[in-house]
């Protein structure tokens, strides 16, 4: 008896995703061990800590990015530094 597409797609975003999350398990305690390793305390032991604490700004960012191109239109190709020059101008904030 063959399974559906759907429940053949469904399986296969189960597997990837159980996969991304043991990777990342896998990544940040190896990463804590590997600080640990070379004397490392407090916040400096997780990996890539400059990332994961500027992540939530790069979110907000994308977030206004998106809002802004959804109300006016803008062409592309533009930088992140002038669409913010241009959000600043025409008064709109974060």
């Amino acid at each position: 008896m063959p399974l559906s597409d759907s429940i053949i797609y469904l399986l296969l975003h189960f597997v990837l995703t159980f996969r991304a999350l043991v990777f990342a398990v896998v990544y940040v305690v190896a990463g804590v061990i590997l600080k640990k390793f070379y004397k490392k305390e407090g916040s400096d032991v997780i990996p890539n800590k400059v990332f994961w604490v500027s992540l939530p700004g790069y979110v907000k960012v994308m977030q206004s990015i998106h809002i802004y191109v959804g109300v006016q239109e803008v062409q592309m190709p533009c930088t992140v530094q002038q669409l913010y020059r241009q959000m600043r101008y025409n008064g709109n904030q974060f």
